[in-house]
């Protein structure tokens, strides 16, 4: 045993000896702990081998194989197990101090959400329950910690939630973990109420959890219901205001037709000059008066939705030629020259509503002759796209009057509006024509636009498209 130990001292020596080991095995932290060691050892080993080896011959001999067991046994027992033991308590402490400074944090977020914060396992037994939960569902923590969450489950969908858990416990995760889903949770009261819910899972240890966040929206839900009343009882008394707009519109229309074909009849009859000039001005009014009732009529279907088109066989060049033969009249009247450009080479015998391309028309060159004072108007057409059976066409209605600030260009396709307030004193009219005519350009599937600088005139012009007709001729 003697020179076993002894041996095993020599090679420690040798090894102690050898610098570049020193420096790789024997690190200082490492030689302070070995130091340490080193002296508690011997003094303990010395007492414990005197003690137990009477045997020995001197107490020297018993110092020295006892010096000699302590500096083998005693270092290698605090480097390689009490060293690891110690390192090993040390991180486990910091851990559990992190832990804990975690869930705190935890617990402070939750208990100043404002939303309910509910965590369960996997069994769906509670394991968290902030303050806004005992708000919303009216159970304290003390009574749900521990407990099943079907106390807040309609019984009605406890089947679904108990499927959904033991389905959780199996795979890890719930299946309906697909953002907020609207949901009827149940109060303590027995009272339902629709609650907005999201999901979502975490792991622990070995367990997987599931913390759910859920707002109370009855005051929300309280607020649509409210809202898509007002709403029905917007678009009743539309629809109702509509209808009546409709009825009463032809049944004045009806005595005014009457009241125009009379006064044809007696301004073809033999009269003065100064009865004929006051048939004149009676028939203008009782035509102004027709045009006003026919917008009316026209706005009410488009509120109504009821506006549609009545598409049939016409020939382009004359729709324009009509339009602009109604207003040559007043624009000769007014000095301006009327002018109507269409280039040749493309059909004009079309299919579509005639009569409401030719009110669109009607109704732009209407206001570009009531706005300009002198110059001219000129409409004109011109194609934009083209396939075999139908064409996109680009109308185009120029004056040179005063013009339409940047800033007023788009407030004139309101209804009722006009650039300027004084313009209904000035010339009259209901401010209701470019409404119809941006309703009817949409319906054949166009836009209405303007380009104007005030003191330049201004441009309208409109897109629509249409069908040609089969075997339709050119215009030449």
């Amino acid at each position: 045993m003697k020179v076993w130990l002894r041996e095993k001292a020599l090679s420690l020596s040798r090894l102690v000896t050898n610098g570049p080991t020193i420096e790789r095995v024997f690190t200082p932290p490492r030689l302070l702990l070995l130091t340490t060691a080193l002296v508690f050892s011997a003094e303990v080993l010395v007492m414990f081998i005197i003690s137990r080896l009477p045997s020995l011959t001197t107490s020297a001999e018993a110092m020295v194989d006892a010096l000699l067991l302590s500096v083998l046994v005693f270092p290698g027992l605090h480097m390689f197990v009490f060293r690891p033991l110690l390192i090993s308590t040390t991180r486990r402490r910091k851990t559990e101090a992190a832990l804990m400074e975690s869930v705190e944090r935890f617990q402070t977020l939750t208990e100043a959400a404002s939303d309910a914060i509910v965590s369960a396992d996997s069994l769906g037994n509670v394991v968290h329950w902030n303050r806004a939960a005992e708000t919303v569902f009216g159970y304290t923590a003390e009574e749900m910690v521990g407990q099943s969450l079907t106390a807040i489950i309609p019984e009605g969908f406890r089947p679904l939630h108990e499927a959904a858990f033991l389905a959780a416990a199996t795979e890890g995760r719930l299946r309906s973990l697909n953002g907020p889903v609207e949901v009827i949770g149940l109060r303590k009261n027995g009272e339902e109420f629709p609650l907005e819910l999201s999901l979502s899972s975490w792991h622990a240890g070995e367990g997987t959890f599931f913390t759910g966040i859920g707002r109370d929206i009855t005051e929300r839900r309280r607020a649509e219901e409210m809202l898509r009343e007002s709403k029905r009882a917007a678009e009743d008394a539309n629809e109702a205001k509509s209808e009546f707009l409709s009825r009463v519109s032809h049944e004045v229309r009806t005595p005014v037709h009457g009241t125009l074909g009379m006064l044809d009849l007696a301004m073809d009859s033999e009269l003065s000059l100064e009865q004929m000039e006051y048939l004149s001005v009676a028939r203008s009014s009782t035509e102004s008066l027709l045009s006003i009732i026919n917008d009316i009529l026209d706005f009410s279907k488009i509120g109504a939705r009821q506006l549609a088109l009545d598409e049939a066989p016409f020939n382009l060049r004359v729709v324009l030629e009509d339009a602009v033969d109604l207003l040559a009249l007043r624009a000769h009247g007014k000095g301006l020259e009327l002018l109507c450009h269409m280039p040749p080479g493309f059909p004009t015998a079309l299919v579509g509503d005639a009569g409401r391309l030719r009110q669109v028309l009607v109704n732009l060159l209407a206001n570009a002759v009531k706005f300009t004072s002198q110059g001219e108007v000129v409409v004109s057409v011109a194609p934009v796209g083209e396939s075999d059976d139908r064409m996109e066409l680009r109308f185009a209605v120029r004056d040179t009057g005063a013009g339409i600030p940047e800033d007023k260009q788009g407030v004139i396709f309101e209804a009722f509006r006009q650039a300027d307030g004084s313009t209904t004193r000035a010339h009259g009219g209901t401010g209701l024509g470019l409404t119809i005519s941006q309703e009817l350009v949409g319906l054949m599937g166009g836009r209405i636009e303007v380009d104007s600088r005030p003191g330049r005139g201004s441009t309208f012009h409109f897109t629509c498209h249409l069908a040609k007709q089969a075997g339709g001729a050119e215009d030449g």
